[in-house]
């Protein structure tokens, strides 16, 4: 059996340094080689190769993904053209994805978003669904452009397709990942493909992430906020019954208790309670301009102790105060049957 341990002790600008250094290398060795690489998809319901295809769509292996630290799929839209995310608090588990200008822009969980997140080709069917973890992951394909023809309605914007790794009956492997970063962040994931029988496999991941030490402050409370505690878990059972028929079972699991991120408060006020010239100029300007809090202390002659000025660049210093941690966690199954016939393939899941 065959593992690999790695370990990281990189800060995430140092990370991200570093994997657009080696992309970088890459790129400029397949362009010195006159070779291109060949991609295979599954966008349109089966395996085919990507130049082939006539569809706006972008492609991040796990390689990529792995060598930028995501944790999340949400964080994964830094490095997709046309694709923003829309969360009224950050880090609150309630991401809207945008793709090409198309996107609600409500953080209400009962509603449906215009670009549908599919896991294992399941739709994520509320917003909350839409931040799942990058851990053991296959692949991931962003389609960008009304998708409504093979993904159904709420596709308007595009869809947003991850594959993770599933049971293989061709090697004994597995892994160890070990993160360490900033603020006490840490890190642990494991995944181990397990072949039982001939006809049996089994793959088994999970992870781990954990901070201890609060990366924000809370003017107002005088507190400390920011500690992360999250950890999720998957399994895939891959039972080759004869040579055109297999079974498929998916088991997942997962519970997220992480503070969430303090908002930091933007100036809009003047002095005489009509909107700054910052605001009206669409520019922040923290030196000038009042929040309502620090408008009202001003009127009643009290010490303004609400100065958008005294916050942090960064957000680690806010007026905000603090909000309720996330109460998040999850549990399901898949099972997929698969049939092959003379000239098609037929699925269900």
């Amino acid at each position: 059996m065959r593992f690999k341990a790695n370990r990281i002790w990189l800060c995430p600008f140092q990370l991200s340094v570093l994997s657009l250094a080696m992309a970088s290398v890459v790129n400029s060795a397949q362009a010195q080689s006159g070779l291109i690489q060949e991609i295979t998809v599954t966008a349109q319901k089966r395996v085919q190769n990507l130049q082939s295809l006539g569809v706006a769509i972008l492609v991040i292996n796990a390689e990529e993904l792995n060598a930028r630290n995501y944790q999340d799929l949400p964080q994964a839209t830094s490095a997709i053209a046309n694709v923003e995310l829309f969360e009224d608090y950050p880090s609150a588990g309630l991401p809207t994805w945008i793709i090409r200008g198309v996107g609600l822009q409500d953080f209400n969980t009962n509603n449906t978003p215009t670009a549908s997140v599919f896991v294992d080709d399941i739709s994520q069917t509320s917003v909350v669904m839409g931040g799942a973890g990058l851990f053991d992951v296959e692949q991931l394909e962003v389609m960008r452009g009304p998708q409504g023809g093979l993904y159904g309605r709420n596709t308007t914007g595009g869809a947003v397709l991850l594959n993770t790794r599933r049971a293989r009956f061709d090697e004994q492997s597995g892994y160890v990942r070990i993160n360490y970063g900033n603020w006490h962040t840490a890190g642990l994931e494991a995944a181990a493909n397990i072949v039982l029988k001939d006809n049996l496999a089994w793959r088994v991941s999970g992870r781990i992430l954990s901070r201890d030490d609060a990366w924000q402050s809370s003017l107002p409370t005088n507190t400390e906020h920011g500690e992360q505690q999250q950890w999720d878990f998957r399994s895939w059972l891959n039972f080759q019954a004869s040579e055109t028929f297999s079974i498929e079972w998916k088991i997942q699991s997962g519970a997220d208790s992480s503070d969430i991120d303090l908002g930091r408060t933007v100036g809009v006020y003047d002095a005489s309670g009509g909107f700054c010239a910052g605001m009206l100029g669409g520019y922040r300007d923290d030196t000038n301009c009042l929040s309502w809090a620090g408008f009202n202390q001003l009127v009643q002659s009290m010490p303004n102790t609400n100065q958008v000025n005294t916050q942090a660049v960064d957000g680690s210093r806010v007026l905000s105060s603090p909000l309720n941690e996330q109460d998040n966690d999850y549990l399901g199954n898949l099972l997929v049957l698969n049939k092959q016939f003379e000239g098609f393939n037929l699925s269900s899941s």
